[in-house]
């Protein structure tokens, strides 16, 4: 089954979806998406907080929805936090809580950084902390 994306898009807008919505239902990086919607004319897209999912996520909140729902959100959450949760050392947790746990006090941004360069989240944890050598790295203050 082949899918029209930028049909997909235009729909996904038209039925108040949010860009996030709609990029993780294509599954797709967000880069990648952005360069579809610059090639594509511009679209109408719910202002921030009045997406049909926000409208959802409101209603979950206030207790309004239908069992279904709840746990089709459930799962959703569920998706997102596992998609986020890494393992280290016997803990699990995002990248900033998993920082707490680093032996040389590694920064979650330094974790991150090191990890885009193609080290492993161990690698990355394990190397200690590095001041910034401003003279350096072009920076006379």
């Amino acid at each position: 089954m082949t899918v029209d994306v930028e049909k997909f898009i235009r729909d996904a807008a038209a039925r108040n979806w949010s860009r996030t919505q709609t990029l993780e239902a294509l599954g797709i990086c967000r880069e990648t998406f952005y360069a579809m919607l610059k090639a594509m004319p511009p679209l109408e897209w719910a202002a921030p907080g009045a997406s049909l999912g926000a409208k959802l996520a409101h209603e979950a909140r206030r207790g309004h929805c239908s069992d279904a729902l709840m746990v089709h959100l459930k799962g959703v959450h569920a998706r997102r936090r596992e998609k986020h949760s890494h393992d280290y050392n016997g803990h699990r947790g995002t990248i900033e809580q998993l920082a707490r746990y680093s032996a040389h006090g590694v920064s979650a941004s330094t974790i991150r950084r090191r990890m885009s360069a193609g080290m492993s989240l161990e690698q990355a944890m394990s190397l200690p902390q590095t001041p910034i050598n401003r003279r350096r790295n072009g920076f006379n203050q």
